[in-house]
């Protein structure tokens, strides 16, 4: 019985209600502004093109460039991490490293990462990509390579534990 009459009352409620489609007579209307319109960027990024995208000079020239320009994170060299950060880009049509689209795409250690970021993002214009005779927007991956040069490694030592404060040596 206790069970019956929740069910009784529901129906008696929503019988009251009209729950046909309402038409409203008046239509409403928003408007955006053309300064509140976000700027999509409808240009395709190409990964596959005829003639890929290269820093000019070639290959040779950007380990040139990155080993003057490069600088050893301080934190990573005294942590001894070495390795390979993966960098992620889009060359433009001009050959400008588009630099809102710079980014990590196979990460080491934050100090690492933001260097490389860092070289990529002051990198002169590269030949941009074509396809079909085009030029074309084109994603890029590189790998920048750190080591630690085992002779040079003039690095400040490590903060000393508080055992071996403690302790000593």
């Amino acid at each position: 019985m206790k069970i019956i009459i929740p069910t009784l009352l529901s129906v008696m409620f929503f019988s009251k209600f009209d729950f046909k489609e309402k038409i409203i007579e008046k239509p409403v209307f928003s408007f955006i502004m053309p300064q509140d319109t976000p700027k999509v960027d409808t240009e395709k990024n190409y990964d596959v093109v005829t003639k890929k995208a290269g820093f000019d000079g070639g290959d040779k020239a950007f380990t040139k460039f990155l080993s003057q320009n490069l600088q050893y994170p301080q934190k990573a060299l005294r942590d001894d991490i070495e390795g390979t950060v993966y960098v992620l880009f889009i060359v433009d049509r001009d050959g400008r490293i588009l630099q809102d689209c710079v980014r990590v795409s196979k990460s080491i250690h934050p100090a690492l990462d933001a260097e490389a970021v860092r070289v990529v993002r002051i990198s002169p214009r590269w030949v941009s990509a074509e396809k079909d005779g085009e030029k074309v927007k084109q994603r890029i991956r590189v790998p920048i390579k750190f080591k630690i040069a085992r002779d040079a490694k003039k690095i400040p030592p490590k903060d000393k534990s508080l055992f071996d404060k403690i302790f000593g040596d």
